[in-house]
């Protein structure tokens, strides 16, 4: 139920600020979609949402791999939809797009 979700999201949102605290990465690549991100960006600096979602099927279909980007201290972040049934190449091109482009 919603209470439960409020519940574990909160708990979730404390354990990646300590991960993020612990091991300091110099890359973060979150593989949810940014709409599951979005509870989280209060973590982020800089946070910017495209906008635009991953259509996988149908006449809106889209290779639309990034839905936004956003900063932990010196760390970019990259915010792309799952991977599963989408153009492994295309998919791969677009983050790494993403991870080499400033911010």
């Amino acid at each position: 139920d919603w209470n439960s979700q409020q519940i574990q999201q909160k708990a979730c949102i404390e354990i990646l600020k300590r991960e993020l605290e612990l091991y300091t990465p110099s890359h973060i690549l979150i593989i949810s979609g940014f709409d599951w991100f979005e509870p989280f960006a209060e973590l982020f600096t800089d946070v910017c949402d495209t906008g635009k979602r991953n259509i996988l099927r149908g006449p809106k279909k889209n290779d639309v791999f990034v839905e936004g980007t956003a900063m932990y201290k010196n760390a970019k972040v990259v915010i792309a939809c799952r991977p599963e049934w989408r153009d492994c190449e295309g998919y791969v091109e677009a983050i790494s797009k993403a991870f080499n482009t400033k911010q």
